[in-house]
């Protein structure tokens, strides 16, 4: 904001000057005023410029540390969900697996505790 300010302080003082230079109902000292105050907003112009520059500068460096770190990020993220979802993938065969033995265990259970029942005699 200092910056257009002072832009607009500084054109406003350049067109100043250029309407009183060759004004001749003028006096000198009144001319030089107008001069030192045109060349002051220059100045501060000039100094306002320089810190703009630099203010942009490090926004922009910041944006871009901000990109590259989000992209790190998103990378391990994406890393973590890929290696959660193999677990996830794995867990579900280790269930499966263990419910069909489970089932066969069963099975196997049954079959044996008929042939006792059928050897069973009271």
């Amino acid at each position: 904001m200092a910056y257009f300010k002072a832009a607009r302080d500084a054109e406003d003082s350049v067109v100043k000057y250029q309407k009183v230079k060759y004004e001749a109902d003028l006096s000198y000292i009144s001319r030089k005023q107008v001069y030192d105050s045109m060349m002051t907003n220059l100045k501060e112009l000039k100094d306002c410029e320089v810190e703009y520059k630099e203010t942009v500068d490090a926004a922009n460096n910041f944006v871009n540390k901000f990109r590259r770190r989000m992209l790190q990020y998103s990378r391990k993220c994406r890393d973590f969900e890929i290696e959660r979802c193999e677990l996830v993938h794995s867990a579900i065969n280790q269930f499966v697996v263990f419910e069909m033995s489970a089932e066969m265990n069963n099975k196997y259970d049954v079959a044996n505790f008929a042939k006792i029942l059928e050897e069973f005699s009271p």
